[in-house]
């Protein structure tokens, strides 16, 4: 159920910036009404993906506000709060006196996709990855797991890397949004842009190559497609119309 709660995060942050580029800012009120409606939206969808039954879901809703505490261990469960928090903790703990530092390994991942593994056995993992092979959980289980972007960092390059890793997201960050407010109009790029700002919350749940490598497959190809043929057809229609025209 967890990309349930990050598409529609996601989807909430997009529709935000473009609101406030293109039509006028939001108000306080419009985030908090909508924000509401959106949480709904997320519990209602969690909870069918569960039953598979509109009419258990409607029961379960009904018993929410009876049993808050139920509702903040399962969106602390689904958020990956407790989770990320305990292998951030191992990594802390760990990192480097029982466990070696990455040295980037898991963040080139993102750059080593397209190569078999049969081709190279030795081929760097993703952190969720490394993180369940070092450390049992004490909140979850499974094959991959959150670390935070903080853990990532720090996993890979110490203290000095939590340091230099986020003042370089936050240069990307300040560059992609001086860029969208000097932006003439909506173009392929300014989508990009827009849509790796939404990524920036899956990027602070860790890692960053899995994060890169998703999102890039679910929205930044698919876009290209689009405008892509989009062009061809345009230019297909425009050459059409001239050749009628003499």
């Amino acid at each position: 159920a967890l990309p349930i709660w990050r598409d529609v995060i996601k989807f909430i942050v997009l529709f935000s910036l473009i609101w406030s580029i293109y039509i006028k800012p939001f108000k306080i009120l419009s985030i908090i009404v909508g924000g509401m409606i959106s949480f709904f939206f997320m519990v209602s969808m969690v909870l069918y993906r569960a039953f598979f039954s509109i009419e258990n879901v409607w029961k379960t809703l009904k018993t929410i506000p009876e049993n808050v505490d139920y509702l903040y261990l399962m969106i602390i469960s689904y958020l990956d709060f407790m989770p990320a928090h305990n292998n951030y903790e191992f990594i802390v703990q760990n990192v480097p006196n029982s466990t070696p530092y990455l040295w980037g390994s898991s963040i080139i991942k993102f750059f080593t996709i397209i190569i078999p593994r049969q081709l190279w056995p030795n081929k760097p993992k993703q952190v969720q990855e490394l993180i369940v092979e070092h450390h049992d959980n004490i909140f979850v289980g499974g094959s991959s797991q959150s670390t935070t972007l903080i853990g990532e960092f720090y996993w890979n390059f110490g203290i000095i890397g939590v340091i230099l890793g986020m003042l370089l997201l936050g240069l990307v960050c300040k560059k992609i949004d001086i860029g969208n407010l000097n932006s003439d109009g909506f173009s392929l790029k300014l989508m990009i842009k827009l849509l790796f700002v939404s990524w920036i919350i899956e990027f602070f749940r860790g890692g960053i190559s899995t994060a890169a490598t998703i999102n890039t497959m679910q929205t930044i190809a698919p876009i290209c497609l689009i405008f892509i043929f989009y062009n061809l057809v345009k230019k297909k229609n425009s050459f059409i119309n001239y050749h009628l025209s003499n």
